[in-house]
């Protein structure tokens, strides 16, 4: 699965009713961003594409959309039955 971010109202979900669909021995490939924009040095602080990306993630909020689940991907991957 590639750019699901904004795609499901659930990704937890879709997760495990894909392992619930899969084989033995099946697997499943996340590739996805995360559009909170930020640097460990603090040198994006301030700039305009993190202002940017603030004002997406808050745009999708706005209209009942939380986009900042990639975070999450790996626990709810273990939660769906990954070992």
């Amino acid at each position: 699965m590639r750019g699901i971010f904004t795609c499901f109202d659930s990704p937890s979900k879709v997760f495990s009713s894909a392992f619930d669909s899969m084989k033995p021995g099946g697997w499943l490939e996340l590739q996805d961003s995360d559009l909170n924009m930020q640097r460990m040095n603090g040198s994006m602080d301030g700039t305009a594409l993190q202002e940017w990306s603030r004002s997406v993630i808050q745009g999708a909020a706005s209209m009942g959309r939380n986009i900042q689940v990639t975070p999450h991907f790996a626990d709810w991957v273990r939660d769906a039955g990954c070992k």
